[in-house]
């Protein structure tokens, strides 16, 4: 229910009504979803609320140009202009907020991902290193007979350190690749 005009002693009227009450002719409705953007379209004069109507609609008060409706509804646009600024800055504040949070996220996610990265370099070097072991190892079997095949499932059953090296390679590539997704999600 929107205030009504008073002088600090009585509710002001004129002809048949008291100004600002709801059987006032100066009301009117608008619709819900133009709530914070109809004051940009409507003349200056108009103080638009978000006293409710109905399930749909806000009322807006529509005053004549001079007199005291043009008073109340200066008064009334003033105190719901203070609201749509506190609103605004609210929404400003989390929209500062959001974009921090995202900067914070995408710069863990960097280094995240930096230190993956560093972790491969270090993982394919070492591979380099047991993959000649290896092989030295697999050609020395061949040469006494024993199959390529054989010989290489016997040389990583008593040395799993290569096939460990060569799975974390494919987890770590795995989550760069995961991390890059997810950081495109915080990057524009």
């Amino acid at each position: 229910m929107p205030p009504v005009l008073s002088d600090g002693i009585s509710d002001l009227s004129v002809s048949n009504y008291i100004i600002g009450a709801p059987n006032d002719p100066h009301w009117k409705l608008y619709p819900k979803d133009q709530y914070l953007t109809a004051r940009n379209v409507f003349p200056i004069g108009y103080a638009f609320t978000n006293y409710s109507a109905d399930a749909n609609h806000y009322i807006y008060y529509m005053p004549e140009n001079r007199g005291p409706t043009g008073d109340y509804s200066r008064l009334l646009r003033d105190h719901f202009e203070d609201i749509h600024g506190y609103r605004q800055r609210e929404i400003r504040e989390k929209q500062q907020r959001e974009i921090q949070e995202r900067a914070e996220k995408a710069q863990q996610l960097n280094a995240l991902l930096n230190e993956q990265k560093q972790l491969l370099k270090k993982f394919k070097d070492e591979l380099q290193k047991l993959k000649s072991n290896r092989d030295r190892s697999i050609r020395s079997e061949k040469r006494m007979g024993t199959p390529r095949e054989i010989a290489e499932l016997d040389y990583d059953r008593r040395n799993p350190m290569y096939l460990n090296t060569v799975g974390s390679i494919s987890t770590i590539e795995s989550n760069i690749s995961s991390l890059k997704n997810e950081l495109k999600t915080y990057t524009y």
